[in-house]
């Protein structure tokens, strides 16, 4: 089952149209990054911290898990509100030796 019919709320809890792009064109994973972290900041969702942890994260071992879908992240729970940034690339980004298409970029509040 793709939808839990029983809490219809979840996919609104963490998922808005706010947080979702359609990438045209060109644009390397760094821009990506900064582009979406520099709005979760003007939007209270972040700190400006929050760019350099997604970034040391991403060093550590690529977030792509396979098939064009990556799931870039802070290292720890640093956002204020848990939600999911989803990002379309139909031109695909680079993403370390792989190409990413379909990014959902995840910030995590601490609890």
């Amino acid at each position: 089952m793709l939808v839990d019919r029983t809490r219809p709320w979840m996919l609104d809890k963490y998922f808005d149209a706010s947080h979702f792009r359609i990438v045209e064109g060109e644009i390397d994973q760094q821009t990506l990054f900064k582009t979406l972290c520099d709005q979760l900041h003007e939007e209270g969702f972040v700190d400006a911290a929050f760019l350099d942890s997604v970034i040391e994260r991403e060093a550590i071992v690529s977030t792509l898990l396979g098939d064009g879908i990556a799931l870039p992240h802070a290292l720890g729970l640093l956002a204020k509100k848990t939600v999911v940034y989803t990002v379309l690339a139909p031109q695909g980004i680079a993403w370390g030796d792989e190409t990413a298409h379909v990014i959902f970029f995840t910030r995590h509040q601490q609890k």
